[in-house]
């Protein structure tokens, strides 16, 4: 496993089998040119940790990346236009909320 800080609390984090971004939020910059990324973990809905506009160029940038957090972050994605599982169907998911 390696682990790398892209900036004030994001990470990235690659393994043998999957690539995942934590709180791509306001306070980082690098992030958003990052390829290769299957998940993009938010913890929670604090502008350090979740940055719109920077998770739709990530998105762009990694068109099958699933964004994996909670309920309270859930609910700003679907207002930004970014669906959950339960409006577009499993197959088509962009993040599941826990």
């Amino acid at each position: 496993m390696q682990i790398t800080k892209i900036g004030h609390c994001c990470l990235l984090i690659k393994t043998e089998t999957a690539t995942i971004l934590t709180d791509p939020g306001g306070f980082t910059t690098g992030q958003n040119e990052l390829t290769g990324i299957d998940i993009v973990l938010i913890t929670h809905e604090h502008g350090d940790h979740i940055h719109i506009d920077s998770l739709f160029s990530i998105l762009k940038n990694n068109p099958e990346a699933v964004v994996v957090t909670n309920t309270g972050v859930g609910k700003h994605l679907e207002l930004a236009g970014i669906p959950s599982n339960s409006s577009r169907g499993m197959r088509r998911r962009r993040y599941t909320a826990f």
